[in-house]
């Protein structure tokens, strides 16, 4: 819509919206009613003035409806301006919003529930414990013998133990254990998280 249609139909809209039922209804009847006092009181002689002062009042009412018009006019192109400039702002986010998911790497629902659920799992584990699956992970396979001399008895067999229990590790063959192939790339994040 052109910038001048658009001027006339925010200004008349904005006339409207000031001359809501209850405004028009009280600007028009406040003369009637004074006049009808006025010649119940008998200052006035007759129904004439009565008629005159109805005639005035809507007169008077598209007098100030057209004032109301003019003025809205006036203001319309600021506030037009203030809308536009809100519109773009808006545009102007959401499109930043959506090239910030566009070029968020594509994880698929699958890995982000594995991802949670190793971050689950391996918050009870102690630093150590995780130094253990982080060498088994970063090996492909350790040997426990390996493994106690770098970490420790307790925190190779619980790590291991815990490890089996939730899936994370499997024993590869009679003498060493693997990181469990399904959640290597979940680990990977989660170390590389740390």
């Amino acid at each position: 819509m052109p910038y001048g249609a658009r001027w006339r139909a925010r200004a008349l809209a904005d006339t409207r919206d000031y001359w809501n039922p209850l405004r028009t209804v009280l600007t028009v009847a406040a003369p009637l009613f004074a006049a009808v006092l006025w010649t119940i009181y008998r200052p006035w002689a007759g129904w004439w003035p009565m008629i005159q002062g109805a005639v005035i009042s809507i007169l008077g009412f598209f007098a100030l409806w057209g004032l109301a018009f003019f003025v809205n006019l006036v203001l319309v192109p600021g506030k037009i301006d203030a809308d536009q400039q809100r519109l773009l702002r808006d545009s102007q986010a959401m499109i930043s919003q959506l090239r910030e998911r566009l070029a968020a790497p594509k994880i698929p629902a699958w890995e982000l529930e594995r991802r949670n659920l190793i971050s689950e799992k391996l918050a009870g584990f102690t630093d150590q414990e995780r130094a253990v699956l982080r060498h088994i992970l970063q090996h492909g396979e350790a040997n426990p013998d390996t493994l106690v001399s770098l970490f420790g008895d307790k925190a190779v067999d619980r790590a291991i133990r815990e490890g089996v229990i939730l899936g994370l590790v499997l024993r590869v063959n009679a003498t060493s254990y693997g990181v469990n192939p399904d959640f290597k790339d979940a680990l990977r994040f989660y170390f590389h998280g740390e």
